[in-house]
């Protein structure tokens, strides 16, 4: 079970840089081993692991953010309004996203939230497919009214099968920001998401069984977490010049592909949720 969870973990890290739903896919690669009968039954991840999982992810993302806005930190007198103002856009973003969050949590709870995978992997290939007739945006920063818009897609992309990063990222461009503009923003509201789950995570593994999973910790597996994580940010960066030159929106024809697989094989795939 630990060789199953660190093969689901290397391609989670992997598949976090791209704009397909990697949670969506995670989901889809257990089902059909278990169809294929290759496992026996479906690996479940409590909240605390999945939090801890997203730690080399938090690096990915923390090492982008500190390329593209590291300059502000090196003269914060300088740059002390764009500073307090992009950290309100961010916060306005997470408050929105939170929001979502609560609203979705309270509807899983009585029974009145279902979405089927392959639904969610249409949403995303749309979403995708639709930047070739999308504007050419000229804003490099958005305003706060679109900062809580991206927060609120953010938080629709808790629905399973809505890549984050896909959605954010379109919603920005057909907000008007640059597609550049629209992934490093993307990036932006992601990282204090990321290290306040991971924080949240790793509190909570100190009582927890969970965190066997984790165990034991070879050379091999950490080995092959960095060569993940390494991957993980080349393909980031790659995701930001495919934005940059107008490539982004061919996500859209693989993850309708995905959607067709899904939507084929609905009897045996069940919603994340």
């Amino acid at each position: 079970m630990n060789s199953l969870f660190y093969s689901l973990w290397y391609i989670q890290i992997i598949f976090e840089s791209l704009p397909i739903s990697s949670s969506g896919h995670l989901e889809l690669i257990q089902r059909w081993l278990v169809w294929y009968k290759k496992i026996q039954n479906k690996l479940i991840l409590t909240e605390q692991v999945e939090h801890i999982m997203h730690i080399p992810t938090l690096f990915v993302v923390g090492a982008y953010m500190l390329e593209k806005w590291g300059y502000l930190l090196l003269d914060i007198s300088k740059y002390a309004h764009t500073i307090i103002y992009i950290s309100i856009l961010v916060f306005t973003a997470n408050a929105c996203t939170g929001l979502m969050y609560y609203f979705f949590k309270i509807l899983k709870a009585r029974g009145k939230l279902f979405m089927p995978l392959w639904l969610g992997f249409l949403v995303t290939a749309l979403l995708l497919l639709s930047l070739y007739s999308a504007p050419l945006g000229v804003t490099s920063m958005p305003s706060l009214l679109q900062a809580a818009l991206i927060g609120t897609i953010q938080g629709l992309a808790l629905l399973p099968g809505i890549s984050r990063l896909a959605s954010t990222c379109v919603a920005g461009i057909w907000l008007g920001l640059t597609p550049l503009a629209a992934f490093v923003f993307s990036c932006t509201i992601q990282f204090p998401l990321l290290l306040v789950a991971v924080v949240r995570g790793l509190w909570s593994a100190r009582k927890s069984k969970d965190i066997s999973l984790f165990y034991p910790v070879t050379y091999s597996r950490t080995l092959l977490l960095i060569l993940s994580t390494f991957l993980a940010y080349l393909l980031l960066q790659l995701m930001a010049y495919s934005m940059e030159y107008g490539l982004f929106a061919q996500w859209g024809w693989y993850m309708l592909s995905i959607t067709i697989l899904a939507f084929a094989n609905r009897k045996y795939l069940k919603s994340i949720l």
